[in-house]
């Protein structure tokens, strides 16, 4: 550790409440476990220690021998203490001051998807909760065996589901398990496999919502007032979503929470949509009087015709990205 970094350390102290078998004690030291001391003590038979905080010049804590203390850190002296009809747990204090110190953090840009915690040299280090781990990349977490490989989820008009044990289910009936129920009209839908997020649109309403599948959370809002959002798709790596509406005859684009949503591209009957984020592309179906697949760069830009023959009334695609077909 540099000369900074230890001055630092220590200018910053570590409070905790121990009991042992003769007393109940509040101790500290700095954040390189050094200058160890003990600040105020009672007899174990008298104080139970559980909680503290501490707030400029005093030191606040519960007793589970039904007391709240409160003691002044220069003299180490009580100041006060409370006696409770009650076992008092944990202990907070609201103030309007400076007591938490105004330091920019790493963690200000949500570069995790779960818990960002400050490591040194200003940097940052991701954190998953329980049941989840950190992908390669340090950025995203994913639940551990949360869906098996490879899952299939679909649409049934009102509702989203999941079908097991794909591909070797028997039929479509077998270990169903529905995602979403009680919507409209759902047409599109698209995922991002590492963040596990689903995407999909409803008819009846005109807009696309988001799902987290890691929680059991309620669809998110992303995009209302739309037309008939027939395909959507995603640059996983820029996390943008793309879909086309086919009553606005235009393809759209947005951030991921839906903020600067704007056209791409002016079309006819836009239907179903895809990206590669790899070579930078949007791919779409357009129907109309002779239906083409249309090609262009992620902003709109270098638009091309690819496929312009021996299409009737195209409405799925996708992408093999394996073969890069």
């Amino acid at each position: 550790m540099n000369m900074l970094a230890h001055f630092a350390a220590s200018m910053f102290r570590l409070y905790w409440t121990d009991v042992d078998d003769e007393y109940s004690k509040v101790e500290s030291c700095d954040l390189n476990g050094s200058y160890r001391r003990i600040h105020f003590r009672k007899p174990r038979f008298t104080s139970e220690f559980f909680k503290l905080k501490v707030h400029k010049e005093h030191v606040y804590i519960t007793d589970w021998n039904h007391k709240v203390w409160g003691i002044h850190k220069p003299s180490e002296q009580v100041y006060f203490y409370v006696d409770l009809d009650w076992r008092p747990y944990g202990i907070s204090i609201l103030f309007e001051d400076d007591s938490q110190v105004n330091q920019q953090s790493p963690c200000l840009s949500n570069p995790c998807l779960h818990v960002c915690t400050s490591a040194e040299n200003d940097d940052y280090r991701c954190v998953c909760t329980d049941s989840f781990y950190l992908l390669p990349g340090g950025k995203l977490c994913q639940r551990d065996g949360f869906f098996p490989t490879p899952a299939l989820l679909y649409s049934n008009q009102t509702s989203i589901r999941k079908l097991e044990n794909f591909p070797y289910a028997l039929s479509p009936n077998d270990a169903i398990d529905e995602l979403l129920y009680n919507q409209h009209l759902i047409i599109a839908l698209e995922a991002d496999v590492t963040r596990q997020i689903l995407f999909f649109s409803d008819e009846n309403v005109k807009s696309i919502f988001s799902l987290d599948l890691k929680i059991a959370a309620k669809p998110r809002l992303i995009s209302t007032n739309l037309g008939s959002v027939r395909g959507i798709a995603i640059d996983y790596l820029s996390k943008t979503l793309y879909w086309t509406d086919f009553t606005n005859n235009h393809v759209m684009m947005s951030l991921y929470d839906g903020q600067y949503r704007h056209v791409v591209i002016h079309t006819v009957q836009p239907t179903s949509i895809e990206v590669d984020p790899i070579h930078r592309y949007i791919f779409w179906i357009e129907l109309g009087i002779y239906s083409h697949i249309e090609r262009a760069r992620l902003d709109g830009s270098e638009r091309k015709i690819i496929v312009n023959s021996q299409l009737g009334k195209a409405s799925g695609m996708t992408l093999d990205f394996k073969s890069q077909r």
